[in-house]
């Protein structure tokens, strides 16, 4: 059985039997993917997806911050099964999950940034509703 040190460890570092923000991150992982690959169906650009791109990545890395430190914790339990961690082994669980919290709140950013990056496609808008276009039709074009 568990002594009660360490089950308020896995408590403190979020491991318990699956903390809330790991379910936040799948959720977002998977919002964040419907609407990368939906932006284009719904008739935005292609091409201006990158921070989105950027966004999913920030989620994988943060997964794999989660599988590193549950990796440390079940290899501190094999060694330790007698005995309380050790000062190095907290600091560096509490060190990951201060890095999942930045990889998360950065890759909330870069979706934030991503969705005002995106722009709606040329071949989507009606053009003779523009009224910049009247007013500059006679003018030379530089652009050909």
């Amino acid at each position: 059985m568990w002594d009660r040190d360490e089950a308020i460890w896995l408590r403190i570092a979020g491991l318990g039997s699956g903390s809330a923000i790991d379910w936040v991150a799948a959720f977002a992982f998977f919002a964040i993917a419907a609407t990368y690959f939906l932006a284009p169906v719904i008739g935005y650009a292609p091409e201006r997806r990158g921070s989105l791109m950027t966004s999913l990545s920030l989620l994988l890395a943060y997964a794999g911050l989660t599988v590193l430190q549950y990796g440390v914790l079940y290899l501190q339990l094999i060694d330790r099964a007698d005995r309380r961690p050790d000062e190095l082994v907290v600091l560096g669980v509490f060190g990951i999950a201060l890095l999942k919290l930045i990889f998360f709140f950065l890759a909330l950013l870069t979706f934030v940034l991503g969705l005002q990056s995106l722009r709606l496609s040329r071949k989507d808008r009606d053009d003779s509703r523009d009224v910049r276009r009247e007013e500059y039709r006679d003018e030379p074009r530089y652009d050909r």
